[in-house]
């Protein structure tokens, strides 16, 4: 065994150096595998070069969506059931082809079924009361105005704050 001090000292500045080298490689490795984790973890595709994200699973055809409701009106969400002037039938709040007006027994028959909901239901909005109704808010204007003219509903509040209620 060597003892001269110069050779012991460059023996250990290599082992010292290939040490280092070591320690840093180490490391490197265990960041990228940390990296790696917390991509896997966020959805991105291991080696992607752009970190894309995972392709989302494919829609089912429409041809597998559910059947239509009967009628094509959905039963209540809670299961109660509406009073039989609310249920739509048609004519009363059936969809016209683009551009026709409704005519006036429509809205008188939309008037009368819209004072039924609003009776039964006071100081709702327009949104929530189409949405009791099934129908879309645009319909309610017309009735809505009818209904104020004719003193049988009255209302508090302005614009999309306004509650209507059975005078």
């Amino acid at each position: 065994m060597t003892t001269n001090p110069k050779v012991i000292e460059g023996f250990l500045k290599a082992i010292g150096h290939e040490l280092a080298t070591l320690v840093r490689t180490v490391e490197t490795d265990a960041r990228a595998a940390e990296r790696a984790e917390i991509m896997s973890r966020l959805g991105f595709v291991a080696g992607s070069t752009a970190g894309a994200p995972r392709k989302k699973a494919v829609r089912p055809p429409k041809s597998a969506a559910p059947a239509p409701h009967a009628n094509g009106v959905k039963p209540p969400k809670n299961g109660a059931t509406k009073p039989a002037a609310l249920t739509k039938t048609p004519g009363r709040f059936a969809k016209k082809p683009k551009g026709e007006r409704r005519t006036s027994e429509d809205l008188t028959a939309q008037a009368a079924a819209l004072f039924g909901y609003i009776n039964a239901h006071p100081g709702e909005n327009a949104e929530k009361i189409a949405r009791g109704m099934e129908i879309k808010t645009a319909v309610l204007p017309a009735p809505i105005k009818l209904l104020l003219r004719e003193k049988k509903i009255r209302a508090e509040g302005k614009a999309r704050g306004t509650r209507y209620h059975a005078t």
